[in-house]
C-alpha cells in the first residue's frame, strides 16, 4: 500500500534534482555595469546655477557618497546639496538596463522631487535624458557629465520647453575626494 506513495516521492525528488542540475547560474554584472564604477567614491561639487524657474541662481555645492548595490548592478548614492533654497539632501540609484541598452537613474529628495533619467555613454560623456511636467507644459532636461580621469568629472544641465531649444541651468565640476 506504500509504495505507490514511495514510488511517487523518490519520482518527485529525482525531477527536482534534475531541476537544480540545469538551473540557471547566477547573474552577473557585465561590462555596461562595471562601467559603473567611476561612479563610486565620495565626491564634493561646486556648480554654478543659472537665474530661472528655480531661483535667482548663484553658487552650489555638493557632497555625494556613492557605493556598489549588493551583486554589483548599480550604484546607490546619498547626497547632500547646499544652494539658496538651503540644503536638500538625495537619494539615487544608477544601473543599466540590458533589455533597453540604456543606463537608468532614479532620485528622489527632500523637496519632494523624483526624477527618472536615461542615458548612455559614449567614450568619456554621460548624457542623460529625462522629462517631467510644470504647471502643465512640458519640460525636457538634459544632464551631461565628462570624465576626466582619474578623479574629476565636469557637467551640464540643460533644460527644453516642449520641443524648445536647449538653455544651461547649471554647470559644475565634482573631485573625487582620496
Amino acid at each position: 500500500m506504500h509504495k505507490p506513495i514511495i514510488a511517487a516521492t523518490l519520482f518527485a525528488l529525482s525531477g527536482v534534482a534534475a531541476l537544480s542540475q540545469t538551473a540557471t547560474p547566477t547573474p552577473q554584472p557585465g561590462p555596461e555595469h562595471q562601467r559603473l564604477a567611476f561612479l563610486v567614491g565620495k565626491w564634493i561639487s561646486e556648480a554654478e546655477m543659472k537665474p530661472g524657474a528655480a531661483g535667482p541662481g548663484g553658487r552650489m555645492t555638493f557632497t555625494q557618497t556613492c557605493e556598489w548595490y549588493a551583486g554589483g548592478f548599480a550604484v546607490v548614492c546619498n547626497s547632500v546639496s547646499n544652494w539658496a533654497h538651503g540644503d536638500v539632501k538625495a537619494l539615487s540609484i544608477t544601473s543599466y538596463d540590458p533589455g533597453e541598452k540604456r543606463y537608468v537613474y532614479f532620485e528622489t529628495n527632500t523637496s519632494g522631487e523624483n526624477t527618472l533619467a536615461k542615458g548612455a555613454i559614449d567614450g568619456s560623456t554621460w548624457t542623460w535624458l529625462g522629462e517631467s511636467r510644470m504647471g502643465g507644459k512640458l519640460l525636457r532636461n538634459r544632464f551631461i557629465l565628462k570624465e576626466v580621469p582619474p578623479d574629476v568629472a565636469t557637467y551640464t544641465d540643460e533644460i527644453a520647453e516642449g520641443d524648445g531649444p536647449w538653455a544651461e541651468i547649471m554647470h559644475g565640476k565634482q573631485t573625487r575626494v582620496k
